[in-house]
């Protein structure tokens, strides 16, 4: 199964050549044309309407998710100034994905409660020679 990724950043102060720049790097860093998905994060800088659309048109439309924020991180770099703007491009011929939002989760606490008990459960009848390591106090 092979997965090709790739990030771009770019801090210029123009959203359309920010978003158009580090999209166009992390297609290139990833050797695709289009992304099966796209990832952008963004500094509160920028125009978000306009940065978004130019991200979105430069991937090809792929589905996107992502969110502004105080400050970006690329693997090699960390920007908390007002204009960074980082997006990953994925691809897999094996992989997919799809984003949505999830609306009213405090009405399905309970439920959220009993499976992650139910998955921290599964996780310790795992046995250790399988690799599985018991989780600590830091895991709940």
């Amino acid at each position: 199964m092979t997965i090709k990724a790739g990030v771009g950043m770019s801090r210029h102060h123009n959203p359309n050549v920010a978003g158009r720049e580090a999209a166009e790097q992390a297609l290139q860093k990833a050797g695709v044309a289009r992304p099966d998905f796209t990832f952008m994060f963004a500094s509160i800088g920028y125009d978000q309407r306009s940065l978004l659309g130019v991200v979105r048109e430069t991937t090809g439309g792929a589905p996107l998710t992502g969110c502004s924020a105080e400050g970006t991180i690329n693997g090699d770099d960390a920007d908390e100034s007002n204009f960074s703007v980082v997006v990953t491009a994925i691809s897999s011929e094996e992989l997919h994905w799809h984003n949505g939002i999830a609306r009213d989760l405090e009405r399905f606490a309970d439920r959220v409660h009993l499976m992650r008990e139910s998955s921290h459960e599964r996780l310790l009848e795992r046995p250790q020679d399988q690799g599985a390591r018991r989780p600590g106090p830091r895991d709940a």
